[in-house]
């Protein structure tokens, strides 16, 4: 990246595209995805290193130098007291209290389901193990069936916004056992401008994991009821629709 007069580089967060930058006694600095990409001689090569995960590397051309990562980051922390602005605006979700929902009866079960399109292999294969086990179900087996795009039965609406990835390659994050590295935690509310930073681009609502079951939604849903959180405030949109009003 550059603005025309400083220019830098981070990695993914993993380091798996790697840079490596040399440096030579003429002023000239050259990073690249590998060492070697430009011809030139060992003896005017001052300084070579590689960017680290987490690292940026900033050159600044007007003022003729490389400018360190510490140094980078800590002018960037001192800008403003994000410490105090997360400390103030941040409500954690175990914070709120409990909050009364309606329970629907059992004689729903079957429209519900139907509702929400589970299936008998559903029932069989995945819910009954589950139950029963504790334990998820784990398959090997291809899926033979359209997507739902291009399908001819009704599909739900989350089925339209499914991505594929590299399941081979690509074992799942396991925020259990490499809870060092990896964090299920997510936030709710408005962001505001990342541009222009302030104490309300820190209120926002951190839930410990993006799975929320009944009671800890109806949490979210009634989280102003008290009126000491308006920025948060819940509203509830029906999707619904009358079948015999054409749509």
């Amino acid at each position: 990246f550059t603005d025309g007069t400083v220019v830098g580089a981070v990695l993914d967060r993993n380091g798996l595209r790697p840079g490596r930058y040399w440096v030579t006694d003429d002023g000239f600095v050259v990073l690249a995805s590998e060492s070697g990409v430009l011809d030139i001689p060992a003896d005017k090569v001052i300084r070579k290193g590689r960017l680290q995960p987490g690292k940026i590397f900033v050159v600044d051309t007007e003022a003729g130098r490389i400018v360190e990562d510490d140094e980078v980051k800590a002018q960037l922390a001192a800008e403003h007291p994000y410490g105090e602005w997360l400390h103030e605006g941040l409500v954690r979700f175990e914070e709120l209290p409990q909050r009364e929902r309606e329970i629907p009866t059992h004689d729903t079960l079957v429209k519900r389901q139907q509702t929400f399109g589970y299936t008998l292999e559903e029932q069989r294969i995945i819910l009954s193990p589950m139950a029963k086990t504790g334990i998820e179900p784990i398959g090997s087996m291809g899926t033979d069936t359209p997507i739902a795009v291009l399908s001819e039965r009704p599909r739900l609406l989350f089925d339209y916004f499914k991505q594929l990835f590299a399941q081979v390659t690509n074992p799942p994050l396991d925020a259990i056992r490499e809870e060092m590295v990896t964090s299920l935690q997510s936030t709710l509310g408005p962001e505001g401008n990342l541009l222009e930073p302030g104490p309300d681009s820190c209120r926002r609502l951190v839930l410990p994991t993006p799975i929320l079951d009944n009671d800890e939604l109806s949490k979210i849903i009634h989280i102003d009821d008290e009126g000491d959180l308006p920025h948060l405030r819940a509203h509830v949109v029906h999707g619904l629709y009358e079948v015999a009003g054409g749509g």
